[in-house]
């Protein structure tokens, strides 16, 4: 009797642990897209100057480190974009070179290097930036970001 028990819970336990193991590969998947959509969103809206991306995915905390080093809050950020959309003559597009999505937990980096393509199809690439995300109450919100050199 005490092993058909035994089995039974081991049994029980197994499935408990692929249950939680296969749940936890979807919500990772999951996040990756979401991940991946911010992104996107992000460098539309940066090169775009849509403030209102801006608004809903910056956290109150948020910094912003140019190249050049200037550190920026999200009030002053929220500025430059929207000044940088303003003086935007030519359209251009920005998609992400070398994405890499790392997610430690509630906190997420994401590397990549901009490549710009200009309305005559000229590319280069802007240099690499870093963007830290952090899930704060449910959602992914971008807490830092960092921009290199080109």
């Amino acid at each position: 009797m005490k092993t058909i028990v035994s089995l039974k819970n081991a049994v029980a336990v197994v499935t408990l642990f692929w249950s939680v193991l296969i749940l936890g590969q979807e919500n990772s998947m999951n996040d990756y897209q979401q991940l991946e959509e911010l992104n996107k969103g992000y460098l539309d809206s940066y090169r775009s100057g849509k403030a209102d991306f801006f608004n809903r995915v910056l956290a109150d905390d948020f910094r912003e480190t140019a190249a050049d080093g200037t550190i920026l809050n999200r009030a002053q950020f929220l500025q430059k974009i929207s000044e940088f959309g303003n003086a935007q003559a030519d359209p251009i597009t920005v998609t992400a070179g070398e994405l890499e999505i790392r997610i430690f937990g509630d906190t997420a980096i994401v590397h990549a290097i901009p490549i710009v393509t200009m309305a005559d199809g000229t590319t280069f690439n802007g240099g690499r930036y870093t963007d830290v995300y952090a899930r704060i109450d449910g959602q992914w919100l971008c807490v830092a970001a960092h921009l290199g050199g080109s």
